[in-house]
C-alpha cells in the first residue's frame, strides 16, 4: 500500500465538520493523535522531547487537535460514506468548451463527453482545467525532493514520533534536509501498529549523492511517479546514507514498491487579489489546483474549507458564475492567510488565530436534524449522511482514473447564518464529473444544479 500520513488540523475538521459531523468522527475513531515527539540530531543525539507541535493547551480550550490519519483510509472512508454509483473509474479529463449556457467536458480514451453548468477543476499540482482556464504556467519547483512509505511497526522502533535533522528548526535552503517517522491511524481495530517515514532533501543535497532528478521531468500520470523497480528506495538510501541508523535501517527495510518519491511544488498567491480569483466565467478551481502548497496537511485541509465555502456559496446564489465568484472572493484571502500563519513552525499565538479560531457556516443544522432522523428537536448533531452535503474523494488504484458520474435528486439541509433554516428538496448535480490518475484530490460533491468537477494530481 502506497502513501504516508496526513497531519489533519483544526480548521480542516472544523470544515469537515461543517459538512458532515459523522464523517468527522469516523476520521476521529482511526486516526493517532500523537502526544510527543522527539527531536535527534544527524548524529542521533537528542535535541528536544515536547509535546506534539506545542499545541496542547489550544486542544484543551477549543477542543480540536491535530491528529495523524494515513492517506489510504482518508480515501476510503470518504468513498464509503458516499452513495453507491457515485465514482465511475477509467476516465480522464481532456478538456472543456464553455458557451454561455454551459460546460461541456471532453476526457481521454474516447469517453463520452458530460454537459454541466459549472465546471470546478480539483485537479492538482499541473491542473489541465487550470492551464485552459488561467493559462499562468505550471507551479514552481520548490527545490525539494520527498520519498515517503508506510511500514509496519517492528521491534526497535520507538513509540513515539521521531525527526531527524540539523537543528530544532529544520534547515531551509540549500542545506535543507531532514527525516520523521511516526504513527498512522489506519482503519484496523489496533492502533500504533503502521508507521510511515517521511524524508527531504534539497535538490543540491541529492546531486551531492550522485542521484539524479529532474524537476521538470514530470507527467499528469503521476506527481509522487510509482517507484516499482525500487528506484526510489535507492535513491533515498544514497541521499541519507549519513543518517543515524535508528532510521536508515527502518527505511532500507521497506518493500520498495510501497515507496514514492516527487518533487515539491507551490503556487503563491502573492500576485492572486480576491476580486481576480483562480477562476474564469463558468470555471473554478479547488485545491491544489488552487494553491498548492508544501505538504504539512494544508493541502488536505484547505481543500476541504475549499469545499464547504464554495458549497454555501452555491446554495445562497444557485449554479451561477456569481456563486464561483463569491467562492473565490471568500477563499483567496482564506487561503494566503493559512499558507503564510498555518504551517508547522508558525506561533501558538498564529496557530490559534489561523486554525483554531475560525469557524465555518454549517451545511446541515440542528433543527433539521431532528425533523429529519425523527426524533425531538432537543437532539445534536448532524442529519443523517445521506441527507447532508458531503465530499467526495476520486478513488483509485495504481494506474486508475475515476470520475463521479450521474447522482439521483436527495434531500439537503439549506445553509443559513441563522440556525432553524427548515428542510427543503433541493435538485443535486445531475452531472459530475471527477477524474484522478494515480492519486487522488479533494472535491465537493453535490450541490443544487449541475456542477462538472474533475479531480487528478
Amino acid at each position: 500500500m502506497q502513501g504516508s500520513g496526513v497531519l489533519f488540523n483544526p480548521n480542516g475538521q472544523k470544515a469537515l465538520e461543517a459538512i458532515d459531523a459523522d464523517l468527522l468522527e469516523r476520521f476521529r475513531s482511526h486516526s493517532v493523535q500523537p502526544n510527543s515527539y522527539a527531536v535527534y540530531d544527524r548524529k542521533g543525539n537528542e535535541i528536544t522531547r515536547s509535546t506534539f507541535l506545542g499545541q496542547g493547551e489550544l486542544h484543551k480550550q477549543y477542543g480540536y487537535g491535530p491528529f495523524i490519519l494515513g492517506w489510504h483510509e482518508i480515501r476510503q472512508l470518504i468513498f464509503d460514506n458516499l452513495p453507491p454509483g457515485t465514482v465511475e473509474f477509467n476516465t480522464q479529463v481532456a478538456s472543456y468548451d464553455e458557451d454561455a449556457d454551459g460546460v461541456t467536458i471532453h476526457f481521454d480514451d474516447g469517453q463520452p463527453s458530460v454537459r454541466a453548468k459549472l465546471l470546478i477543476g480539483a485537479d492538482g499540482y499541473f491542473s489541465r482545467i487550470r492551464k485552459q482556464c488561467l493559462d499562468d504556467g505550471p507551479p514552481k519547483f520548490a527545490g525539494l525532493v520527498m520519498w515517503r512509505a508506510r511500514i509496519p511497526w517492528q521491534e526497535g522502533m520507538p513509540n513515539n514520533s521521531v525527526s531527524y535533522r540539523d537543528g530544532l528548526v529544520p534547515t531551509r535552503g540549500n542545506n535543507a534536509i531532514y527525516a520523521m517517522l511516526f504513527p498512522l491511524g489506519t482503519l484496523e481495530a489496533t492502533s500504533d501498529t503502521t508507521w510511515s517515514w517521511t524524508l527531504c532533501a534539497h535538490v543540491d543535497k541529492v546531486k551531492e549523492a550522485g542521484v539524479e532528478f529532474d524537476a521538470e521531468a514530470r507527467t499528469l500520470t503521476s506527481v509522487q511517479g510509482i517507484a516499482s523497480s525500487g528506484s526510489a528506495l535507492q535513491n533515498v538510501c544514497k541521499v541519507f546514507a549519513d543518517f543515524p541508523r535508528a532510521i536508515m535501517d527502518v527505511v532500507e527495510g521497506t518493500d520498495p514498491t510501497t515507496v514514492t518519491q516527487h518533487g515539491l511544488y507551490v503556487r503563491a498567491l502573492d500576485d492572486t487579489t480576491p476580486e481576480q480569483g483562480w477562476g474564469r466565467g463558468r470555471v473554478s478551481l479547488l485545491g491544489d489546483a488552487a494553491h498548492a502548497t508544501i505538504p504539512n496537511g494544508q493541502g488536505l485541509c484547505l481543500a476541504i474549507e475549499d469545499a464547504v465555502v464554495l458549497g454555501w456559496h452555491l446554495r445562497q446564489h444557485g449554479c451561477t458564475t456569481q456563486a464561483l465568484r463569491s467562492y473565490e472572493y471568500e477563499q483567496v484571502p482564506r487561503a494566503k492567510d493559512v499558507i503564510a500563519h498555518g504551517h508547522d513552525n508558525a506561533s501558538k499565538e498564529e496557530k490559534e488565530t489561523f486554525l483554531y479560531k475560525p469557524s465555518f457556516k454549517p451545511l446541515w443544522k440542528t433543527e433539521d436534524t431532528a425533523a429529519v432522523n425523527g426524533s425531538d428537536s432537543s437532539m445534536k448533531g448532524p442529519p443523517r449522511r445521506q441527507q447532508c452535503i458531503t465530499m467526495s474523494l476520486s478513488l483509485q488504484t495504481v494506474g486508475g482514473r475515476a470520475r463521479a458520474s450521474c447522482m439521483p435528486a436527495r434531500k439537503l439541509m439549506s445553509p443559513s447564518h441563522a440556525k432553524g433554516t427548515a428542510l427543503h428538496k433541493a435538485r443535486l448535480c445531475s452531472k459530475i464529473s471527477v477524474h484522478s490518475n494515480s492519486c487522488m484530490r479533494r472535491q465537493l460533491m453535490r450541490s443544487r444544479g449541475n456542477v462538472g468537477m474533475t479531480g487528478k494530481c
